[in-house]
């Protein structure tokens, strides 16, 4: 047995200096040291809550060097999708603790994520081969088995692990998840609902159940429920950062813009975490376009659209100079000129649109906008070409006529105006 450990704890080693180690450089708050320290990352774990968790480890170096703080960590950031950095977190928490089987089988299912089956599969026999019944190893075995089409022995898996299930009941989520999961993976949704049903009335008040009923939901696409459920848990645990994203963005989704946007007021909570102000501006910029509240947007997006300069090593000074403009800035900032326009900012929408144009000329909807405000500035001549542009690149496209029309008819230009007019009227009946 302690030969096969040490084979364990090798491979771990091994495998885990194929990962670069995550280093954090982030002024640091009164360290909550020892076990109080992983008391709270326990607490968090134990919620679901991966922003929390997410944020209170990046403040605590010192339970960076704490096997089970890195696993429970790393777990959580899969459940984030945040896959790389879940293989480096789970892959230090193996070599903090070589003998390890817990984190070993993380680790293997971390593999499995991004795309490596085959080095997942291998560390999970050696796992079993030192620990037959070691429930989440089997958890995991199940799901690798299913993801390669492998059903049957997925099921004899997951049944050898509720066997052992019995004398041990620290792994039962990572049971219940597994079979959820798999129940989705063979289109059974009826049967996910009903197992992740009687995981909360078996578990009353668990916040974790309901955080994986709610998510079971949503992926279902049952907005309106799921919303329930995360409104229950964030009774249970008002300051649950998770469920208070995923439920103020399903409320975005489903139209609740007013109630969305206490949500994410309250998810950035503080304003201490970066990461939770950067996640949630742009979703509340869009709740106050949506409820026409065009100042507040303009405020909200502007300031993300800081955020976001700065994770880029810009300023708004030195963007006007840069060479490559990033498609999804530039998206961005198309966006931030529709809150102008809505304002009568035609001056302050052209410096953003000439800058999106210097980059993307043939963008259509930054030529129509700047068009639109060129119009508005009385610079007919200057929207014209614009508007020819368009004419050029989409030809059937009826709006643009419409639109060049009423330019030409500002230019005093009434034939041409007449006949875009015509030409719109054409093109409409085919729509």
């Amino acid at each position: 047995m302690k030969r096969k450990t040490l084979q364990v704890g090798l491979t771990l080693t091994y495998i885990s200096m194929s990962f670069a180690l995550v280093s954090y450089v982030i002024p640091l708050p009164p360290v909550l040291a020892g076990t109080a320290g992983l008391n709270t990352v326990r607490r968090y774990a134990d919620d679901d809550d991966r922003f929390s968790l997410n944020y209170f480890m990046n403040n605590h170096p010192d339970l960076q060097k704490n096997a089970e703080a890195m696993e429970l960590w790393g777990l959580s950031m899969l459940s984030n999708k945040r896959n790389q950095e879940a293989l480096r977190t789970l892959s230090q928490a193996s070599v903090l603790d070589k003998g390890n089987f817990s984190a070993a089988s993380s680790l293997a299912y971390g593999l499995c994520l991004t795309g490596k089956g085959e080095q997942g599969m291998s560390l999970i026999d050696k796992v079993l081969a030192g620990d037959p019944d070691n429930c989440r190893a089997l958890v995991v075995k199940s799901l690798l088995l299913g993801l390669s089409g492998k059903e049957v022995g997925a099921d004899r898996c997951l049944k050898h692990a509720e066997g052992v299930l019995k004398d041990n009941k620290k792994d039962e989520y990572f049971l219940v998840k597994a079979r959820i999961d798999t129940a989705l993976r063979r289109f059974q949704s009826g049967q996910a609902l009903e197992l992740a049903d009687a995981y909360v009335k078996e578990h009353p008040g668990n916040v974790r159940a309901l955080v994986l009923r709610a998510e079971t939901k949503r992926f279902l696409g049952k907005s309106e429920a799921a919303i329930k459920d995360f409104d229950e848990v964030i009774k249970l645990r008002k300051d649950h950062a998770t469920a208070l994203k995923s439920d103020g963005d399903l409320n975005r989704q489903t139209g609740h813009y007013e109630k969305a946007l206490s949500l994410y007021e309250r998810f950035r909570g503080d304003g201490l975490d970066t990461s939770r102000r950067d996640l949630s501006l742009k979703a509340t910029a869009e709740c106050y376009e949506k409820l026409r509240r065009f100042k507040e947007g303009l405020k909200t997006r502007t300031e993300w659209l800081g955020l976001r300069l700065s994770a880029n090593g810009l300023t708004w000074k030195t963007l006007e100079t840069e060479k490559n403009l990033n498609l999804q800035l530039a998206r961005e900032l198309l966006t931030r000129s529709f809150d102008q326009v809505e304002l009568g900012l035609y001056k302050d929408a052209l410096k953003d649109l000439n800058l999106i144009l210097r980059h993307y000329p043939r963008m259509a909807s930054a030529l129509e906008r700047r068009a639109l405000c060129l119009t508005n500035l009385k610079r007919y001549k200057e929207a014209l070409a614009d508007y020819n542009q368009l004419v050029l690149e989409q030809s059937q496209y009826p709006r643009w006529y419409k639109e060049r029309g009423r330019v030409y008819e500002s230019l005093g230009e009434k034939t041409k105006a007449r006949a875009d007019e015509a030409r719109f009227a054409e093109l409409s009946k085919l729509d």
